[in-house]
């Protein structure tokens, strides 16, 4: 990748690439949410089509970490990718981030775009990578007890052992990662009360396990009676 010397404010120059540096200029003249949005206007044809350009994705996320929103997430909000969302979640963000997050959410959306203020439920396959070594976990078979209670929440008891991993911290990692993609970020916060990991369960008991692929029907419906 091509670099270029920049002159730092002590006298010293330094290397980087040409998109560090644009990526350190972008964050220089992005300090709020009205520019934010207004790069987010030009932008928001090429970014439908965010993944065939790994550098304006980059660019997003470092232009949001500005404002103190560490967590997002962006892609097609319909089957036939006629529109699409970009996701602001309120996890770990400081007040500053709480104040950006907010007005983002109130700005009038071009129709392509829905911004919404959570994570929504993905369509996936119930296969995902974890981890740094990138290990695939299928959670097609997993079986879960489902108990709920007079408030609406539920807890989600997991009896399928994640066998593709062997540390018990990063199993329930794993978990609350499947689940989360599976019920959305709005559905763990205002449905999931807990989640526990239980591998050992009496053959009889069986029967009365849920598949993870019935979660969102029993759960994510319940929400929407409400």
């Amino acid at each position: 990748m091509t670099a270029l010397g920049v002159r730092t404010d002590v006298g010293i120059y330094k290397k980087m690439s040409l998109l560090d540096y644009h990526l350190e200029q972008r964050a220089v003249r992005m300090p709020t949410a009205e520019h934010f949005w207004d790069w987010f206007l030009q932008h928001e044809e090429e970014l439908r089509s965010i993944r065939r350009d790994r550098r304006l994705f980059q660019l997003l996320g470092e232009h949001l970490l500005i404002l103190d929103i560490p967590r997002w997430e962006i892609g097609p909000f319909d089957t036939n990718g006629s529109k699409h969302f970009l996701a602001l979640s309120g996890s770990k963000v400081t007040e500053t981030g709480k104040r950006n997050r907010e007005q983002l959410l109130e700005m009038d959306a071009p129709s392509t775009w829905m911004i919404l203020p959570f994570r929504p439920p993905k369509r996936w396959s119930r296969q995902f990578q974890w981890g740094p070594d990138r290990v695939s976990i299928n959670a097609n078979g997993w079986l879960f007890e489902v108990h709920k209670f007079d408030d609406g929440m539920f807890d989600l008891i997991l009896h399928s052992d994640i066998h593709e991993i062997s540390n018990a911290a990063d199993k329930r990692d794993a978990l609350i990662t499947a689940l989360d993609n599976e019920l959305g970020e709005a559905g763990m916060i205002e449905k999931i009360n807990a989640v526990e990991l239980r591998v050992n369960v009496d053959s009889s008991d069986r029967e009365r396990l849920i598949p993870m692929s019935h979660l969102k029907e029993i759960i994510l419906s319940e929400a929407r009676k409400r």
